[in-house]
C-alpha cells in the first residue's frame, strides 16, 4: 500500500506467480479493461483500477488498504458488527450482478479492508478458476473452502457460483475458521450451529451443491 504522486491512496496486487501464461494473459486484459470500462461498471465498493504492469502481472487499485478479511481479526467482533461488514460486501456483489459481472473468484483474500474499516472488493472477473481448476487438482484443493463445487470441476463461474462464494465468506465472517464442510445437496453447515437460524438458513441455501436450489444471485 501507499500513495500516488497525486497523494492518492493505492494497493499494489498481483497475479500468483504460479498462474501460467493463458492466466496471466486473462489477468491483464481484463485488468485493463476494467481502466477502460470504470465509468460505465463502477459500482460503490469495488477496487478500481488504476494501472497494470504487465511484465510484473500486477496492477495499482486505488484503496488505503489496511488489510484483508483473511487477516483483519473478526472473532471478537461483535455479530452485528460482522454481518454489517458481509452485507457490505453482499450489496457491492448485488451490484455487479446487476451489471451482468461476474467476480469468479469471491475470498477473504479478495476483499480488502480500508482505512475506514470497510470492505472493498477486489479481483474482480480477473481469474478463470474453472481452467484453473480443470488443469491442476491443486488448484481445485487450494480453492475448495469459497469456490463452489462446479467451478471447481471446470464449469465456468456463473452469479449462482458467486452466491456459493457469499455464502462461504459469510460462514466465514460469523465463525472466523475458514469452511472445511463436504460438498452435500443441503448442507448441514455444523459450524453455524450456534449462529442466528435465519443466518444458518442463509448460508445453507447459498451453499447448496447444486446451482439451481441457491439464490439466483446476490441481489
Amino acid at each position: 500500500a501507499g500513495e500516488t504522486e497525486a497523494g492518492e491512496p493505492r494497493v499494489a496486487l498481483a497475479l500468483v506467480e504460479a498462474a501460467g501464461q493463458d492466466a496471466r494473459d486473462r489477468f491483464l486484459v481484463e485488468a485493463n479493461r476494467w481502466i477502460e470500462n470504470w465509468d460505465s461498471l463502477s459500482v460503490p465498493g469495488l477496487l478500481e483500477v488504476v494501472a497494470v504492469d504487465p511484465l510484473a502481472a500486477t496492477y495499482v487499485g486505488k484503496c488505503k488498504a489496511q488489510a484483508t478479511l483473511a487477516t483483519h481479526i473478526l472473532k471478537h467482533w461483535p455479530e452485528a458488527k460482522r454481518v454489517t461488514i458481509f452485507r457490505s460486501v453482499a450489496k457491492t456483489m448485488a451490484a455487479l450482478h446487476e451489471k451482468g459481472v461476474v467476480h469468479g473468484s469471491l475470498r477473504p483474500e479478495n476483499v480488502l479492508i480500508n482505512a475506514a474499516g470497510e470492505p472493498v472488493i477486489a479481483n474482480a472477473r480477473l481469474y478463470d478458476l474453472s481452467t484453473a481448476c480443470r488443469t491442476d487438482a491443486t488448484a481445485a484443493r487450494l480453492h475448495q473452502p469459497f469456490t463452489a463445487p462446479e467451478v471447481r470441476h471446470g464449469t465456468n463461474a456463473n452469479a449462482e457460483s458467486d452466491v456459493y462464494s457469499l455464502g462461504r465468506l459469510l460462514q466465514f465472517v460469523l465463525t472466523g475458521e475458514p469452511p472445511d464442510d463436504k460438498d452435500e445437496r443441503l448442507p448441514r453447515v455444523d459450524a453455524l450451529r450456534k449462529a442466528d437460524p435465519a443466518l444458518m438458513r442463509i448460508v445453507r441455501k447459498c451453499v447448496s451443491m447444486e446451482r439451481d436450489l441457491r439464490y439466483p444471485h446476490a441481489q
